[in-house]
């Protein structure tokens, strides 16, 4: 007795395609979940931590906010620098402050920018009422890092300073 022959022919590659999409099915797709839930968690985290600062908690926002930073986080390194520049929740330390600031192995850190922008809050009174000089301190500490707004903020401050002299 012979066997009927099987007419049914399997499509080329098939197998292949079912690979691929067993691979994202149970791999790919599942991982990219996980990472957007852990994307979810981590910046609710870091809301609440920074929440803590606007609420003018900043003890427990420098201690909330500092694992942030410690992980290279720009805007949480940014903060801490900030409330270490002038006391808020820790002790105060200028050059402490400098080396948060510091663009070291950050991706998209620009060097100077941060002392600048504390200025400019420093100029706005973010950061509580606080004298032009320690205000200026921090353009020059960003201009000397070579930050082109800083530099030309110095020069307009200058000419306006020298103007202004008797």
């Amino acid at each position: 007795m012979t066997m009927p022959k099987n007419d049914v022919q399997v499509p080329q590659g098939l197998f292949k395609k079912n690979v691929i999409f067993l691979f994202l099915a149970v791999v790919f797709i599942p991982y990219v979940l996980w990472g957007v839930a852990d994307y979810v968690v981590t910046l609710k985290h870091k809301r609440e931590a920074f929440a803590y600062f606007y609420d003018k908690d900043y003890a427990t926002a420098y201690r909330e906010i500092m694992p942030f930073a410690m992980s290279g986080d720009s805007e949480s390194r940014y903060m801490i620098g900030a409330m270490t520049a002038f006391g808020m929740g820790t002790q105060r330390d200028k050059m402490f402050a400098t080396q948060w600031f510091s663009c070291e192995g950050i991706q998209g850190c620009v060097n100077g920018y941060n002392e600048f922008r504390l200025a400019q809050g420093c100029f706005a009174g973010d950061w509580g009422k606080r004298s032009d000089e320690e205000c200026i301190l921090w353009v020059k500490l960003s201009s000397d890092q070579n930050y082109r707004p800083a530099s030309l903020w110095l020069e307009n401050y200058q000419k306006k300073k020298s103007s202004q002299a008797p």
